[in-house]
């Protein structure tokens, strides 16, 4: 019965995600936060970072399905907005002769 239910969330996420990307104008995935750090019950699925255009907020969280639509148990959480940085790459610092 868990494994079913993490399976429909992780599906949900998935999903979720592949929304959300086509509306933003980058998405990053980053590791499911831990338990310990959220201090909400349940597990994450889905942790991830989408720049979203100013003028494309509302479009953006409009394609956020209310709770109703959600399968029972799943809670989605849209937090920010927050600086870009989760956007920038930086070039590997080269390994230092040993």
């Amino acid at each position: 019965m868990q494994a079913d239910r993490t399976g429909q969330a992780q599906r949900t996420a998935e999903a979720l995600h592949e929304r959300l990307t086509r509306q933003a104008s980058g998405a990053v995935l980053h590791p499911p936060q831990q338990r310990q750090l959220s201090h909400v019950p349940g597990e994450n699925v889905l942790n991830a970072a989408y720049l979203v255009p100013t003028a494309d907020r509302q479009a953006f969280l409009d394609s956020v399905p209310p709770v109703d639509e959600l399968p029972a148990g799943v809670r989605v959480e849209v937090t920010g907005p927050w600086v870009p940085y989760s956007f920038t790459h930086t070039a590997t610092a080269p390994a230092r002769p040993a």
